[in-house]
C-alpha cells in the first residue's frame, strides 16, 4: 500500500476494509495524516493520536469496525457509530482543533435527558465530527455519543468521508428530487423513505438522544447562512411529550475542511444557544424553523449571517 499524499485520494472503499487488523494499525493512521495540510510536527501529532487510540484495541474489534465500515450507508436507516473509529476520529481532530472555542453547553446540560432535536448551519463535510470532538474534550462524551445526525449519501461516498462518518451516529436520508433519481428512486420511494427516516428519528430522540438536522440541507458555499428546507419541520413534530429545539451554530469549519478536501488545522467556534419547546412556537411547524433560524442567526458570527 502506498504511504503518499496521492494515495489518501485514490484509495477505494473495498481497498481499506479489506485490510487486517495489523495493517489497519500500522496503515490508517498515515493514510488519515495524508489528509492534513500543515507541518510535520503537527501531521505526526495527529497520525500518533489516532495510532494510540489502535494501539490498545484487540484484531476482533478492529475487525469488525472495518466490517461495520464495508457496509456503512447501505440503507436509509441508522448507522450507529463504532467505538473503534469513534476513538480514531476524537484523538485524531482533537490534535487539529487547538484554540477553538466552545460556549452554550450549559443549555445542554439543563434538558439533559430531555427529547432534543438540534437545529444546526452547515459548512463543511467534518461539522457532525468537529461537533463530537469538541463535546467529548469538553466533558460532554455521554451526549456526543448520544447524538443522531441526519446524513445524506455523499456522507458515506467516499473512503475518507465513510470513515469519519463511522465514528458518529448517522440516519442516512434521501437528498434532492434529482440525485434520488439518479439513484433510481422514484418520488414515491423518496416520500416512502422520508417518512420513515422521521419515525426514526422520532424513536432515538424519545430512547436515546438528540438528534442533529443540518436544515440547508447542503453546505453553504458562502459561508453565509442559507434557507431552510420546509420539510426539516417534520423532525420538529411534537408527539405528545415536550420536544425542546436546540439552535446550534459552527464557524470556521469550512477553512478546517473546504472542497478541496485537505485538512487545515485551527481554531473553530462551536455555539451552543438557548433551547426552547416546540409547542412555545405558535404557528406550527413553520414556526418552530423561524423561530430557530432567527435564534441561529443570533448566535452566528456577522460574517455568517445571511447577506
Amino acid at each position: 500500500m502506498p504511504d503518499d499524499k496521492k494515495w489518501s485520494k485514490r484509495v477505494r472503499v473495498e481497498e481499506l476494509s479489506a485490510l487486517p487488523p495489523g495493517a489497519v494499525r500500522s496503515l490508517l493512521p498515515g493514510w488519515l495524516g495524508g489528509y492534513i495540510e500543515a507541518d510535520s510536527a503537527l501531521v505526526g501529532a495527529a497520525v500518533a493520536a489516532a495510532r494510540e487510540a489502535l494501539a490498545g484495541v484487540d484484531d476482533a474489534a478492529i475487525t469488525q469496525a472495518m466490517a461495520a465500515y464495508a457496509g456503512l450507508g447501505d440503507g436509509y436507516t441508522v448507522h450507529w457509530a463504532h467505538p473503534v473509529a469513534r476513538a480514531v476520529s476524537r484523538g485524531f481532530m482533537g490534535q487539529l482543533l487547538a484554540g477553538s472555542e466552545v460556549s452554550g453547553l450549559d443549555h445542554l446540560q439543563a434538558i439533559a435527558g430531555r427529547p432534543q432535536v438540534w437545529l444546526g448551519n452547515h459548512l463543511s463535510y467534518v461539522d457532525t465530527q468537529v461537533t463530537d470532538a469538541l463535546l467529548a474534550e469538553r466533558g460532554m462524551g455521554a451526549t456526543a455519543d448520544a447524538l443522531l445526525t441526519a446524513a445524506g449519501p455523499k456522507v458515506y461516498s467516499d473512503a475518507f468521508r465513510r470513515f469519519a462518518a463511522l465514528g458518529v451516529n448517522t440516519l442516512k436520508t434521501p437528498q434532492s428530487a434529482a440525485l434520488s433519481a439518479a439513484a433510481g428512486l422514484s418520488p414515491r420511494d423518496v416520500a416512502r423513505i422520508a417518512v420513515d427516516c422521521v419515525r426514526r428519528a422520532e424513536a432515538w430522540r424519545t430512547e436515546r438522544g438528540p438528534v442533529l438536522i443540518y436544515p440547508e440541507g447542503t453546505r453553504s458555499r458562502s459561508g453565509h447562512l442559507g434557507p431552510f428546507l420546509r420539510g426539516v419541520a417534520r423532525y420538529t413534530r411534537s408527539r405528545g411529550e415536550p420536544l425542546w429545539i436546540v439552535p446550534l451554530c459552527v464557524a470556521g469549519t469550512e477553512r478546517l475542511f473546504p472542497m478541496s478536501e485537505r485538512l487545515h488545522p485551527q481554531p473553530v467556534l462551536l455555539r451552543v444557544g438557548r433551547p426552547f419547546e416546540a409547542s412555545a412556537a405558535s404557528g406550527g411547524k413553520a414556526a418552530v424553523l423561524e423561530e430557530a433560524r432567527r435564534r441561529l442567526i443570533a448566535l452566528l458570527p456577522p460574517a455568517y449571517r445571511p447577506g
